[in-house]
């Protein structure tokens, strides 16, 4: 009975230990890969770099909080690194935290240590073989979910993903070079780990995270590129000056915090380029909040999604444009939406944005809803309150109504810009429509934030005064920076679809998948005007492919694809 009472024990003490071990939260794991990896130079006795990572404390919550507070929101010793504002670890922020930059080592392709950051001999340039792309994973998470003393990102993900279980949102040979830094900066949101929906429908969630701006000074933002990978959307907010800094670090679910204003959103996965017309700007100060809201999506049912965000942001010195651009959601919560297969639409106006007796200056508009929406448009309302010219079409090339047809892609939707600006009496404002189909399987949806919730939103960016605006007087921003052309295939690694995203043309595109040898496996011609194509890549083997686009005059895009 002793044997089998001890057997029992010694059974329940591994249990014990293997559930222990199951629970670990991200930051026990952080501290655990530190005891194992770093504590050998990083200690109370040699405190290489000043810095202790084995703590002190008789318990291990007391040792784990002791090393966190000699690492959180500290200021980076390196002179280098200091002087670009960066931490030992910048709450939510791996790329300006001195901890992940130094053992990053080619995780990260575009967060590359400069000269100075690094100190002749260290060991920190082998960590391909001290940590493991895992472990370093996980410094990343811990780091971009606001570094706490609690759990983060499921553990699991992160090691079916390592194990070859997933695939990148953008792809390292899609990653945007960064603005000089004479020219303004790169924001890096990501990546963020996300399962797969063993359903039919693909999954999706939104994530929102403070950001604080590394301005030294006020600036004119004159131009913002993103390419935001495997996205619904990537919006940015601003909080209004000084304020932000109390909203806490890191990743969150629970949507926006304090006052925040949209500055403007992409839905377009791949590369964006919003250069604003020559004599505006948006104006951010020295050290503003931005917030960060990403909805992304797991295009694959089988395989984790590692989804990146890049928006860089080129400045000018404050006070160089004329004239601020102002950006606004025009929100109508009130949808109600039957599983009955039937169409239902939903109309609003908005008489005025913020005051009445005003007159603004349109520059761009466009629309953001869901899966079920199959329309949308916009009209002048006319004093009479009859609807006037009809300016937004969201089923139509440009979002302009007199262009083809094109049919209304949630994901994607148009946006119609005006050179010159279009001329809006806030007395009146606008009318939108939207339309909606439900065949389910959800007896009834209504507002929210997740693809199966509805929005109907109208966006707008605008000026109050074109007083200094010349739209034949080139901008500021050197025209060699970062052009590209507009053709993104994603997701990259593919498993059953793919797709293709390209900027709207008057002429047939053809797209070519070809095995290594150079045979044509998969053929596609896009009519006009498609600026995003579905490709059913289910019956390809998996391997290596070389895709290619042309107009029938010239090549426009070439590159690697993978099936998995």
């Amino acid at each position: 009975m002793k044997i089998i009472n001890s057997i029992v024990i010694l059974f329940l003490l591994i249990c014990g230990l293997y559930s222990q071990l199951l629970g670990q939260s991200t930051a026990e794991r952080v501290y655990t890969i530190t005891q194992a990896k770093c504590v050998g130079c990083h200690n109370p006795t040699d405190m290489a770099g000043g810095l202790d990572l084995q703590g002190s404390g008789t318990s291990l919550p007391a040792q784990m909080a002791d090393v966190r507070a000699h690492l959180y929101d500290i200021n980076s010793a390196n002179a280098v690194s200091g002087a670009k504002g960066h931490r030992i670890v910048y709450p939510g922020d791996p790329y300006r935290s001195t901890l992940f930059r130094k053992i990053n080592n080619g995780l990260a392709a575009d967060d590359v240590l400069e000269a100075g950051e690094e100190s002749e001999g260290s060991p920190h340039n082998q960590t391909a073989t001290l940590l493991s792309d895992l472990e370093k994973e996980t410094i990343r998470q811990w780091i971009i979910y606001g570094a706490a003393s609690t759990d983060a990102v499921p553990h699991e993900l992160l090691e079916q993903f390592y194990a070859g279980g997933g695939y990148w949102g953008v792809a390292p040979e899609n990653i945007p070079a960064k603005p000089g830094p004479e020219q303004g900066f790169q924001i890096h949101f990501g990546p963020l780990f996300l399962a797969p929906d063993p359903g039919s429908t693909d999954a999706n969630v939104e994530f929102f995270s403070r950001y604080i701006t590394p301005l030294l000074e006020n600036r004119d933002v004159v131009r913002l590129e993103s390419f935001i990978g495997s996205s619904h959307h990537l919006i940015l907010y601003k909080y209004q000056d000084g304020q932000g800094t109390e909203v806490p670090p890191g990743l969150r679910t629970n949507g926006m915090q304090g006052s925040t204003k949209m500055v403007v959103g992409w839905q377009s996965p791949g590369y964006n380029d919003l250069e604003l017309p020559a004599g505006t700007a948006f104006r951010w100060e020295a050290g503003g909040c931005i917030d960060i809201d990403a909805h992304i999506i797991n295009f694959s049912n089988t395989s984790i999604l590692a989804n990146d965000m890049y928006v860089n942001v080129y400045t000018a010195p404050a006070g160089t444009a004329a004239q601020e651009m102002h950006s606004d959601l025009l929100i109508y919560p009130l949808l109600y939406i039957p599983n009955d297969g039937q169409p239902h639409s939903f109309e609003f106006n908005y008489p005025y944005f913020g005051a009445q007796d005003q007159t603004i200056y349109v520059w761009a508009l466009s629309s953001h809803t869901h899966q079920l929406a199959t329309d949308y448009d916009v009209w002048l309302n006319r004093p009479d309150g009859t609807l006037g010219e009809h300016i937004f079409d969201g089923s139509c090339e440009g979002g302009l109504p007199t262009n083809n047809e094109i049919g209304y892609d949630y994901q994607h939707p148009p946006t119609r810009v005006w050179e010159p600006f279009l001329t809006l009496d806030l007395n009146y404002g606008l009318h939108s429509k939207a339309t909606y189909l439900n065949n389910g399987p959800i007896p009834l949806v209504t507002w929210g934030e997740t693809n199966n919730d509805e929005m109907m939103i109208t966006g707008v960016l605008y000026v109050t005064d074109t007083t200094g605006i010349n739209f034949n007087t080139p901008t500021a921003i050197d025209e060699s920076l970062n052009r590209v052309e507009n053709y993104y295939l994603f997701p990259n690694p593919a498993q059953d679809r793919l797709y293709l995203q390209m900027p709207y043309s008057s002429s047939t595109r053809h797209i070519a998948i070809c095995d290594l040898s150079g045979k044509i496996i998969l053929d596609r011609i896009t009519p006009p005007g498609e600026g995003i194509c579905l490709l059913d890549t289910s019956d390809l083997p998996r391997g290596m492919y070389i895709y290619t686009i042309d107009n029938n005059e010239k090549q426009m895009a070439k590159g690697k694809l993978l099936i998995k």
